[in-house]
């Protein structure tokens, strides 16, 4: 008895050494998906099913699992909206015509909606070449906030800095002695890529110049100025005795 089960493991072995089992077989299929974040609606999100297989299989069900306690099946490019900003894992699940089953989970960030807003100071007359400073910290909100200014004389600045300070220098040679208007715009994008804008005016004025009067009561003004805000115009006085 114990010579015929040992006979009968031998040829087991033997049985496997020349004739392997056959590796199973890889399922078919690579799951993915893409999602799209409104910019204009909270919370809601468009998803997109990139799976593919290896012919000639293909998906015949999917089952979306958003992370929120929400699911939808059968529906491969479905949209979503989310009630509050936090994060969420959502999971697709996928099957092929032959039955075989694979999964895929992102994280999905659900933030408020970027507003764009801005106090500048001084918020009255302010001369040329002085610092005003621009702060938009209790007032835009947002996620992962980046900003871009316009300051409306053709510079710009983008930073992650949430206040930021601006001279202004040029004036038109019409305009000597009259104040200057310039539209700032500030455009804030978030980790979404979503973004908002904002306009306001800030007026600035000439730096105050001497008069110069000679004997005859005759007035020199100096204000020629360019766009670098320096003043070009040049003044010789002779003076002689009689």
């Amino acid at each position: 008895m114990y010579r015929a089960l040992l006979r009968l493991t031998t040829l087991l072995l033997l049985l496997t050494t020349l004739f392997p089992k056959e590796a199973e077989a890889q399922c078919p299929v690579i799951p993915d998906f893409s999602f799209q974040i409104s910019c204009t609606n909270f919370g809601l999100v468009q998803f997109t099913d990139q799976t593919s297989t290896i012919p000639p299989g293909a998906i015949q069900t999917w089952l979306w699992k958003f992370g929120d306690g929400e699911s939808l099946a059968n529906w491969p490019n479905p949209t979503h909206t989310y009630d509050s900003a936090g994060i969420y894992y959502c999971k697709l699940v996928v099957w092929d015509t032959s039955g075989c089953k694979e999964t895929v989970t992102k994280a999905i960030f659900i933030t408020p909606l970027p507003v764009a807003d801005f106090v500048y100071s001084p918020s009255s007359l302010e001369c040329a070449n002085i610092p005003i400073f621009f702060d938009t910290r209790t007032l835009s909100t947002g996620v992962g906030l980046k900003y871009t200014w316009y300051f409306g004389d053709g510079t710009s600045v983008t930073t992650r800095n949430d206040t930021i300070s601006h001279r202004y220098y040029s004036w038109a040679g019409s305009n000597c002695g009259i104040k200057e208007t310039f539209n700032v715009t500030l455009v804030i994008s978030d980790t979404n890529g979503c973004q908002d804008n904002t306009s306001q005016t800030v007026d600035v004025g000439p730096l105050p110049y001497a008069n110069l009067l000679d004997a005859n009561n005759n007035n020199f003004q100096l204000c020629n100025y360019t766009t670098s805000g320096l003043v070009q115009d040049t003044l010789c006085v002779d003076n002689w005795v009689e």
